[in-house]
Formats: structure tokens, sequence, C-alpha cells
């Protein structure tokens, strides 16, 4: 895996959490998307975004596939906030100085925080209970591809506040099996590290509620 893919790994899962902290706090689903917006936009720097460009910006950004008639109330809702400026042909100048209040960035720094705890634990459960060495890369890439494989019977897991089941597949599945396993030991022993495996499965469905 390269280091542009590696980083798209990462910053799709801490989207992920971001869009869970901010339903936690009451907003609704237009504006659990306007931090995510404002930091693709801050990223790539235009001086003026269309729907398409942002389509585009947020699925490399944060690996999420909007779709445009959703961007157009999200905007809408960023231009109500000062956030943009509507211009002609329905694109939008970025108002940089207001963009920057949002304070995404101590959140997803927070975020990054025990995103990195929750991934060297991965790393040392792997090492420990079946003596394979991963790189961080590898346990971003495989937490990340079984949480989109298995969102429904986690997340029904998590609402019943039941035990993961470990998912016992071949050899050539054996991530999917140790990345199971895992969450189940979280389970049992670190509420911690579960609460955060937790988050990124409801950011999850929330990326797909537009």
């Amino acid at each position: 895996m390269g280091e542009a893919e590696r980083e798209s790994v990462k910053r799709t899962i801490a989207g992920l959490a971001v869009l869970t902290s901010s339903h936690e706090e009451g907003k609704d689903y237009l504006d659990l998307f306007l931090p995510l917006i404002g930091q693709s936009i801050l990223s790539s720097h235009p001086p003026i975004v269309s729907i398409t460009d942002l389509q585009h910006q947020m699925s490399e950004t944060f690996g999420m596939q909007i779709p445009q008639n959703a961007l157009k109330l999200i905007l809408g809702r960023a231009e109500r906030r000062g956030y943009v400026k509507r211009g002609a042909a329905s694109v939008y100048r970025p108002d940089y100085e207001v963009l920057k209040q949002l304070d995404f960035a101590q959140r997803y720094q927070d975020i990054i925080r025990q995103q990195n705890a929750a991934i060297e634990k991965l790393i040392n459960f792997v090492s420990s209970g079946f003596n394979i060495k991963l790189t961080k890369s590898e346990a971003e890439a495989a937490l990340l591809a079984y949480i989109q494989k298995h969102d429904l019977e986690m997340l029904d897991c998590f609402l019943s506040a039941g035990i993961p089941a470990v998912i016992k597949h071949e050899l050539s599945k054996q991530f999917e099996f140790i990345v199971s396993s895992f969450i189940a030991d979280c389970h049992r022993n670190d509420p911690e590290c579960f609460k955060y495996i937790d988050i990124i499965v409801k950011g999850h469905f929330l990326s797909h509620t537009l």
C-alpha cells in the first residue's frame, strides 16, 4: 500500500468517527457533514468550488460518495452559515476565514489519537496472538474493510450489547478472522477501544444516510 492510499484509509476512518461525534452533539444529518465539507475545501483551497468538484474532493479526502443533490443541500446550509457564497452557474466561493472557525483540526487530532491507539492495540494483538507482524497501514486497511463488510451485524451487536461473533473463515481470509477476534477481545477487556470501534461503525452508517 502506497503512502497516498494509506493516508486515504486513515482519513476515511477518522471521517467516520467525526460523523458520529457530530451526531452525538444532536446535529441534523446535513450539519453532520459540514465539518468534513469544510475540511475538504480547506485542504484543496480552491478559489471557487462546484458541486462536482466537492463530490470529488469528499471522495478523495474521506472516501465518501455523497450524491450531488445532497451536496447541494449541504452547500445551501454552508452558505447560510457564511462558509461559502454562491456565485453564478452553481459555483461557490469559500470564505476561508469563516471556515477556519469550524475548528475541525482539534477534533480531528483528538480522533486521530484515539485511532492510533486502537490500531496499535490491533497490531499488538495480532503479534502476540497470531505471531503475525502487521504494519500500521495493513492494520488500518484490515479494520476498515472488516467494518465495511460486517457493518449490519456489528451495529446489531453494539445496540444489543452482545459479544461480537468471531467469524471463522478459510486461511485466505485470516485477516477477517483476526479482526473479528480483536473486536471480541476489546469487548471483553478494553471498553475504551471497543467504544472507538463502535463510533467508526456508526459513522459508516451515517455516511450513507444522504
